[in-house]
């Protein structure tokens, strides 16, 4: 490779280098999906006369002075204010990305150049909380259907338990924790949010631990009791009852056999 080839590659990888860095460093903005979202030119206040320009991934959008702008896209969804702002409407998934904002002076020389990087998310759905009971813990499990991935967390009387990546299947998110502790009753806190939205559910979850069992048990064996006595009675005054027919019976029969001799 000459040392032009050489210049010309190194050139490119500062270039490279710059236009990256400027875009890492770009503030974010976050929108929510179906909603409106409002750009503005950071630390900046625009004049009258200043050409104010944005762009989409270095595709243009808007051009104008004040009032007077030029749409290069559909203005159903985008509007530019007279101050700079750029309002985007209808907000969906493919909105999202890197957008550029330039002002010129009336001379032509360029004022400001930034970058702002728009993320669109989803409000995100309640989530649910769900348990299974064993003799030595408790399995709870933290779960929310979400198209996009969410951060979840799970607590216990306003106390962080954990906080960890969930898993997905089918797009339901989840996280799991096993709870060890004594304490057969406790209460639990699912929270799963984005950068748009929160949203908790509370649940008291209460599993029957070995003193319940013998407890159920033993009620369950007294009733039996009960029941086998009950039904004895009922047997043992029936044939008493029976008997005494019986008994009163023949008494009737041998007194009409005595008033017919």
């Amino acid at each position: 490779m000459n040392f032009r080839g050489i210049f010309l590659a190194k050139c490119l990888v500062v270039l490279f280098s710059c236009v990256k860095g400027s875009t890492d460093k770009a503030p974010k903005v976050y929108g929510i999906r179906n909603d409106s979202v409002f750009l503005n030119i950071p630390d900046f206040k625009v004049e009258q006369q200043q050409e104010v320009s944005w762009l989409k991934n270095i595709l243009p959008l808007t051009k104008g002075k004040g009032s007077v702008v030029k749409y290069y896209k559909d203005k159903e969804k985008y509007e530019q204010f007279p101050n700079g702002t750029l309002k985007i409407d209808h907000l969906v998934e493919e909105d999202s990305g890197n957008y550029k904002v330039t002002v010129y002076n009336d001379t032509g020389s360029l004022q400001v150049e930034e970058n702002l990087i728009l993320s669109v998310q989803e409000m995100v759905t309640k989530p649910e909380i769900k348990w299974t009971c064993s003799q030595k813990s408790i399995k709870v499990t933290c779960e929310v259907k979400q198209k996009n991935k969410p951060a979840l967390r799970l607590l216990q009387n306003n106390k962080i338990l954990f906080e960890r990546q969930p898993t997905d299947a089918n797009g339901i998110w989840k996280i799991e924790y096993q709870h060890k502790a004594k304490n057969r009753t406790a209460k639990f806190q699912c929270e799963v949010k984005n950068d748009v939205s929160m949203k908790t559910t509370d649940q008291e979850i209460k599993c029957s631990g070995p003193l319940d069992i013998i407890l159920i048990g033993s009620i369950a064996g007294g009733a039996v009791v009960f029941v086998i006595f009950l039904a004895l009675l009922i047997y043992c005054i029936r044939k008493k009852r029976a008997e005494r027919y019986e008994e009163q019976g023949k008494h009737l029969k041998l007194s009409c056999c005595c008033m017919t001799t």
